[in-house]
């Protein structure tokens, strides 16, 4: 009886550390290259903010003045920029954070612009 109870606690343990493995390589594979781009609004460079959509040279600017007084402690705070209402939030609130890199790039692929 101790036998049969070490191998199914052994098999437990077995599993239970297969699972956790499973799931660390499927966040780290989702992690690394299927996941959104996002701006982080804490860091971020007037040419990366201007990335979002809805965001030209004027509030970018607003966000880093913004953020030279106090960090944002939440995507949400950034209806607190001025020129920034909810509905743009609204198309933002996706690919704005306040933690970890900006993973957003320029698009390489846009037209010149005739003169």
């Amino acid at each position: 009886m101790k036998d049969l109870k070490k191998r199914l606690i052994g098999k437990s343990a077995m599993l239970t550390v297969a699972m956790l493995a499973a799931s660390f390589l499927m966040a780290a594979s989702a992690s690394a290259g299927q996941a959104s781009p996002v701006v982080n609004i804490n860091t971020a460079g007037l040419e990366q903010l201007q990335l979002l959509p809805g965001i030209g040279q004027a509030k970018a600017q607003a966000i880093i003045s913004y953020r030279n007084n106090q960090d944002f402690a939440s995507p949400a705070d950034l209806v607190k920029v001025r020129g920034i209402g909810a509905a743009l939030f609204a198309k933002l609130r996706t690919q704005v954070v306040v933690q970890g890199p900006s993973t957003a790039k320029a698009n390489k692929t846009k037209a010149k612009r005739k003169k």
